[in-house]
């Protein structure tokens, strides 16, 4: 009798392969730069997609007087304003009955579909903070040129120039951070000694990298390239540089009750079915509006990609 192996009889009584209980997801950026920025608040029930916030310069000296009966004239304030609109963003994943039903363990259901919605929206926050950083007053480094240490102390100086109070932050590409940390290993001088740059120098992952000078850095894949893709272009920035408004959709009919995404996000999930087509589908819906908020309390920095 012939015996019954794997070879013979597998493609008849066995399957080609199945998916193991592991269901791996591939590196990506889930970073979330808004906490670096003022949160303006809900637009929700305000009354317009506009948000104005209001700005005042108030840097006027005392004025010396000729005797002490003499009139003063009034000195005018200085004020503008900065208006954040919210917009419309989204993301659908669709599926068909065949694909969803035969899912296996771990491959699908609320927690993934929340942790999806939710990395979304945190790189889309990323991406338009840093869409900000071209807006800064001053920029350092060279076009075509790896950044160095000199280079983040050149931001550094500049936002104290400016008047800035640290903690700054700043936030890199990582071939950006990369190029620092290669930099860093050169430096001779009292910063070889500081135990801040013996940490940089250790692997890290993307976000919040460590404290170096009373600056905190990150990375970021979203930081935006620059001079027809041949650069990065981060930014040094002190707390006020950025502000975001959003617009929760709670108070909305219909997407009232939908199954929400974590961490309180101004964010909502809605479910659809087309029976028709057999095809079920989610909705990410979210609505921010980022801007800055004062440029002179920013540096962006621009080397090479």
């Amino acid at each position: 009798m012939a015996n019954t192996t794997y070879a013979t009889d597998g493609a008849n009584l066995r399957l080609a392969e199945v998916p193991t209980a592991l269901l791996h997801l591939t590196l990506a950026d889930r970073v979330d730069l808004s906490a670096l920025c003022v949160d303006l608040g809900d637009a929700a029930g305000s009354g317009s997609s506009v948000g104005h916030v209001p700005k005042l310069t108030l840097t006027d000296n005392l004025t010396a007087t000729a005797a002490e009966d003499t009139d003063i004239s009034a000195t005018s304030i200085s004020s503008g304003q900065v208006q954040l609109t919210v917009a419309r963003y989204a993301l659908v994943r669709k599926f068909a009955d065949l694909f969803a039903g035969t899912a296996g363990p771990g491959q699908a259901g609320p927690a993934l579909i929340a942790a999806d919605a939710a990395d979304a929206i945190s790189r889309t926050r990323s991406g338009l903070v840093a869409g900000t950083f071209g807006s800064a007053s001053n920029n350092v480094g060279t076009s075509g040129v790896d950044l160095t240490v000199s280079n983040v102390y050149s931001a550094m100086y500049q936002l104290m120039q400016d008047l800035n109070q640290p903690r700054f932050a700043c936030v890199l590409a990582p071939v950006q951070f990369t190029d620092f940390i290669e930099d860093m290993r050169g430096e001779s001088g009292p910063q070889q000694w500081v135990p801040a740059s013996q940490a940089m120098l250790g692997a890290k992952g993307p976000g919040f990298v460590g404290e170096w000078n009373g600056i905190e850095i990150y990375t970021s894949a979203e930081v935006d390239t620059a001079n027809a893709g041949a650069d990065r272009q981060g930014c040094m920035f002190a707390a006020g540089a950025i502000g975001f408004r959003e617009m929760s959709l709670n108070g909305i009919p219909g997407i009232a009750g939908v199954p929400g995404i974590p961490a309180g996000l101004r964010a909502a999930i809605e479910f659809d079915r087309t029976g028709t087509a057999a095809l079920s589908s989610y909705t990410v819906h979210y609505y921010p509006a980022f801007s800055v908020l004062e440029a002179d309390r920013m540096v962006s920095i621009t080397t090479d990609a």
